[in-house]
C-alpha cells in the first residue's frame, strides 16, 4: 500500500533501544489515487556505527527503497531538528519539492 501513495509525508526520529544500539524511525502519512488517506509506522532501521546525518540520510534511502516510495512523491518531512537528523548541511534540502519541518517534543513531570 505505501508504494501506491501519490504524495506522503514523513516524520523520523533517532533513539536508542535497550540494547544501546541507534535505531531510525519513519512514520508515513500519504494519500492513494483513491484520495484515500494512510498513516503508519513504514519501518524501523538499526544504524550501525555513528549516528551522523550522513548515517541517518543513507538508512533513509534505503528505508524508502525498501517501501518502493519514490523520493519524488515526499512533500515534506518533519524531525526534531537535531544536526544529526538534517546534517550539516541539511541534507533533506536536497530533496525536490520537499519542506522540512521540526517537532518540538516536550516532557512533562506529573
Amino acid at each position: 500500500m505505501i508504494g501506491q501513495f501519490k504524495f506522503c509525508s514523513i516524520a523520523m526520529d533517532e533513539s536508542t533501544d535497550i540494547n544501546d544500539t541507534a535505531q531510525l524511525v519513519l512514520f508515513i502519512r500519504g494519500v492513494d489515487e483513491n484520495i484515500e488517506i494512510t498513516e503508519e509506522l513504514a519501518c524501523m532501521r538499526s544504524l550501525k556505527g555513528t549516528t551522523k546525518g550522513c548515517d541517518i540520510f543513507r538508512e533513509f534511502q534505503e528505508g524508502l527503497l525498501t517501501l518502493k516510495v519514490p523520493i519524488t512523491n515526499i512533500c515534506n518531512i518533519t524531525t526534531d531538528g537535531a544536526p544529526n537528523m538534517t546534517g550539516k548541511k541539511i541534507w533533506i534540502s536536497w530533496i525536490p519539492g520537499t519542506m522540512l519541518f521540526f517537532y518540538i517534543a516536550s516532557r512533562c513531570s506529573v
